[in-house]
């Protein structure tokens, strides 16, 4: 995609009006049809427009029901900066190359651009620590993330299995979701096709810390919510005193307005927010503008592309 084509297309997209949650669809469809058209290329999703799309899920609120669109944008984006901390790499090697190898014509980084480029790789003591924070911060978003979706996915009633099916795209290598019994391994050979994209760019440490923290707290929470939400139907039901079966008679009672609005009304008592909900949009805004942002748009200074 050209920049003059990402001109006129952010220029489109500043026209939306993202209070209707309509337009929200539209633009993680486009965001995501970018995204897998070709995903070796990443000049098919302009940066501006995955960012764009992220912010607007996260505010002024965040879109719970748009967590998993959030979690594969932002897989996407760190996809991107470890390919441009690669490419910064690649940079220093020639820049080393062409210092002890001199030719005319040849330009080589001044003083400044390969400071900053050297932090952009990942190498040296500025850069490890640069790339660790980075990280850091992406992988606490979307392991917050990943447990907060569980604990929304509970609720949404016309969904019954909804938070079965996220728990094994979160979190594939629980014991009860592992493909393979046999093989204890993290390896993307184990992984369902179905998987969250994120786990293909996880480390094994990152994965034991996703499923040994977040997996494990979100089997317990499924575990009280089933035992405490039995037991609130069963006190219902007992003031109530309905004939017939009584398990049908648990399932009629989410048709009755005052138990569903007694039922939210306990569940946030007795079950809070595994996070605060502002959280993610902090995260989200220090990674884009602080991780990402300075290493795209520098590297682009650095070496302009005619395109």
């Amino acid at each position: 995609m050209s920049r003059r084509s990402m001109r006129i297309l952010e220029n489109e997209m500043q026209r939306f009006d993202f209070s209707d949650t309509g337009k929200l669809k539209d633009v993680c469809h486009l965001t995501t049809k970018a995204i897998s058209s070709n995903p070796k290329r990443h000049a098919l999703a302009p940066l501006f427009l995955i960012k764009f799309a992220i912010r607007n899920f996260v505010n002024p609120t965040l879109l719970l029901e748009y967590i998993p669109q959030l979690l594969d944008l932002l897989a996407y984006v760190e996809r991107v900066r470890k390919t441009a901390e690669s490419r910064a790499v690649d940079v220093l090697v020639w820049q080393d190359y062409y210092t002890r190898n001199p030719s005319e014509g040849t330009i080589v980084l001044n003083e400044e651009e390969l400071a900053r480029v050297e932090e952009w790789s990942g190498k040296g003591e500025t850069g490890q620590r640069a790339a660790a924070r980075a990280r850091k911060i992406w992988s606490s978003l979307v392991f917050g993330l990943c447990e907060l979706h569980i604990h929304y996915s509970w609720t949404v009633r016309d969904q019954p299995t909804l938070f079965e099916d996220y728990m094994k795209k979160y979190f594939p290598f629980l014991p009860e979701h592992r493909t393979n019994k046999t093989d204890d391994t993290f390896d993307d050979r184990n992984l369902p096709p179905d998987v969250a994209s994120f786990h293909h760019l996880l480390t094994d440490a990152e994965e034991t810390e996703l499923h040994d923290s977040e997996g494990e707290r979100c089997v317990e929470f499924i575990g009280d919510v089933s035992e405490w939400e039995d037991a609130f139907q069963e006190d219902w039901l007992d003031q109530l005193r309905p004939t017939g079966d009584r398990e049908e008679a648990k399932e009629a009672l989410f048709e009755d307005p005052d138990f569903v609005q007694a039922y939210q009304e306990s569940f946030e008592t007795e079950f809070p927010w595994p996070i605060d909900l502002e959280r993610p949009r902090g995260l989200v805004e220090y990674y884009l503008e602080k991780a990402v942002t300075p290493m795209i748009e520098g590297l682009m200074s650095i070496f302009p592309s005619s395109d």
